[in-house]
């Protein structure tokens, strides 16, 4: 549990790393039951230096393994921003991978 962070990639695809640095402390779980694999995890985002609130981010997805060479995954991720920064993100996807 927990990392340091030394560059962030963002959900548009841009990379950037506060000049405060990065820390994001995270947990995770999951849970397989046949086909399925459901999954569970949280991440703190805060400043090394500074003591920056960066915000939490919950993840939550299913991944169905269809063939041995095909899954199909739903996710969905929800971020909330620290009190140093604004804007709340709400994604969901879904992803079908097919292996030759």
């Amino acid at each position: 549990m927990g990392q340091r962070v030394d560059d962030d990639i963002d959900a548009d695809g841009g990379c950037h790393s506060p000049r405060e640095g990065l820390r994001d402390d995270w947990l995770t779980g999951r849970y397989a039951v046949g086909a399925f694999t459901l999954y569970a995890e949280i991440h703190k985002f805060k400043s090394d230096f500074g003591g920056l609130d960066f915000g939490r981010e919950k993840d939550i997805g299913i991944t169905w393994e269809i063939l041995p060479n095909a899954t199909l995954r739903l996710q969905h991720a929800r971020y909330d921003p620290g009190a140093d920064n604004a804007g709340n993100v709400r994604k969901t996807w879904l992803t079908f991978s097919y292996t030759l």
